[in-house]
């Protein structure tokens, strides 16, 4: 009798405890889906030490744990990619302000960050639920294991183009109709300034964006830095209603523009340095806690 007492008490102990981790489980994802990517209110951020008079608004961001950004890091690496050429990326106004948090902290801009990194990363272990790991940039290329922000991705892989107000790499998120992309059949004014800062036109723009060979990779990172952060800052500072940007990647410098509905605005085209920007596995941080070092080779 004892016996079967003591079963019975080890039973409900063992379903006890199998009902408490499923619990946990689903309380982690409810709290991924609702408090991770939404929230009410916008944010509203002077950047006046970057530019006299610079202040822009933008949606709110969602900070994440180490600990949740190596797990779901790990969610896309365990899945296969397809190599591919890329050739920019979008930065919605999500991506930035997660980058205006990273820079400006307490009212000022925290000098130490030199750029910011954008991950890669799935929410779900299968490698689906495309998400992005915002993390700052130092001046030795490593990331700033600081606060860490999270956004939702908006490529649509199945119908490249497709989204109308998206951010993610091209080719799935691409103008393919933008005289950047199309190939020179001439080199028009090959002395370019790479340090340079400021408005540039189509042609300019165009002989950048084919100054480097776009090869196939796998890309599980871009890097970006803080002449690209404060381009886009400019742009949405004198209309507010942008709601992306895409940077171009060149080995001279990278084109900056506004997006619509995922058409490059090439009325203001920056040009900004490609120092300490491009795709990792070029621009990596090799001892990186998100990744847990496997981006070694």
């Amino acid at each position: 009798m004892k016996k079967i007492k003591l079963l019975l008490v080890l039973s409900m102990l063992v379903f006890g405890i199998v009902l408490y981790f499923t619990a946990c489980k689903k309380s982690d994802m409810s709290n991924f889906k609702s408090s991770s990517f939404t929230s009410d209110e916008n944010v509203t951020v002077n950047l006046e030490p970057i530019l006299p008079g610079l202040s822009i608004v933008l949606p709110p961001t969602n900070q994440i744990s180490l600990e949740q950004a190596q797990v779901y890091y790990q969610n896309y690496n365990n899945s296969y990619h397809q190599p591919l050429p890329v050739d920019a990326f979008t930065v919605d106004t999500k991506i930035l302000s997660a980058m205006s948090k990273l820079i400006y902290k307490n009212g000022q801009i925290d000098k130490t960050v030199k750029g910011f990194r954008i991950y890669n990363a799935a929410a779900n272990k299968d490698g689906s639920g495309l998400i992005f790991i915002i993390v700052a940039v130092n001046s030795e290329g490593a990331d700033v294991i600081g606060a860490l922000y999270v956004t939702d991705a908006t490529v649509d892989k199945d119908h490249p183009g497709s989204v109308a107000n998206g951010n993610g790499p091209c080719p799935f998120l691409c103008d393919d109709a933008s005289q950047i992309m199309k190939p020179l059949t001439t080199i028009v004014n090959p002395r370019i300034d790479e340090n340079y800062f400021g408005v540039i036109n189509v042609t300019t723009a165009q002989m950048l964006f084919n100054s480097t060979p776009h090869d196939v990779i796998t890309a599980v990172a871009y890097t970006f830095n803080t002449l690209q952060f404060t381009a886009m800052a400019i742009m949405l500072s004198n209309n507010p209603i942008i709601p992306a940007f895409r940077v171009y990647f060149g080995s001279i410098a990278n084109p900056v523009v506004a997006v619509y509905r995922n058409i490059d605005d090439l009325s203001h085209i920056y040009q900004t340095s490609s120092k300490g920007s491009g795709l990792c596995p070029f621009i990596c941080d090799r001892n990186s806690p998100i990744t847990n070092g496997q981006n070694k080779k």
